[in-house]
């Protein structure tokens, strides 16, 4: 879709600390991404002082469970001067490969989203949602799994906490593509708390793509991208012959 090549994903981090900042600017697809906080964070926002975004850009790299241990390790070690965290979660899209998948999805890519809370009770989330012209969409979610930070992760356990979800979420690509935020509801406590600004691909792509379908996307096509891009959460089940 308008030169992003199959696995191509934005990668975007949020993690409650010190300052707000601003999401990652639209680049161009396929760039290589920035390591998680390499950035040095925007000045604080008024209504957000406890609040930093990291930028780390695009990547055709995986988003494997490892993948995101090591985001979550390499953040904790950053912020452990700072005595700890309540929470961190990071965010991957992944995008059709090509404009046919896209029809067949119904205008959506997956967002998967992995959170690690020092209070259980946060996760699952109450909702995962964007903010934009459009008023707040709400993201559908796809599956997902509560679990637990390893002790062998001290680093982790010591700065943020134990419980961890990882999550997948269909996300609307016109929305990705226009101003707004993503935002999640923590089930517990944190509202309202930003995973990252929009738009997040490239801006050129915005004019182009139709809002998304209200439709449930295609099953089979939906699980083939799943198993593609995400295959640590690919169905056991095999979609339904059409």
């Amino acid at each position: 879709m308008h030169g992003l090549r199959r696995g191509s994903a934005l990668s975007a981090a949020a993690i409650l600390a010190a300052a707000c900042a601003s999401g990652p600017p639209a680049p161009e697809p396929g760039a290589a991404a920035a390591g998680a906080g390499s950035e040095a964070a925007a000045p604080p926002a008024e209504d957000a002082p406890d609040h930093q975004v990291f930028r780390e850009g695009w990547s055709r790299q995986a988003a494997t469970h490892d993948d995101m241990t090591r985001r979550i390790r390499e953040s904790a070690r950053q912020l452990e001067a700072q005595g700890g965290v309540p929470r961190v979660a990071f965010v991957d899209l992944r995008v059709p490969g090509s404009a046919r998948e896209r029809e067949a999805l119904g205008g959506h890519g997956v967002l998967r989203l992995t959170a690690v809370c020092r209070d259980p009770a946060e996760l699952p989330p109450a909702r995962v949602y964007v903010q934009s012209g459009e008023g707040e969409t709400w993201l559908r979610a796809i599956r997902g799994r509560l679990g637990q930070v390893p002790d062998s992760e001290a680093e982790i356990l010591r700065v943020v906490g134990r419980a961890r979800l990882d999550a997948l979420y269909l996300m609307p690509l016109h929305l990705a593509a226009r101003p707004g935020a993503l935002v999640v509801d923590f089930a517990q406590g944190r509202r309202g708390f930003v995973l990252g600004e929009l738009p997040v691909l490239p801006a050129e792509a915005g004019p182009a793509l139709d809002p998304a379908s209200a439709a449930a996307p295609d099953r089979a096509a939906l699980e083939a991208l799943i198993a593609r891009e995400l295959p640590e959460f690919a169905s056991p089940e095999p979609p339904p012959a059409p």
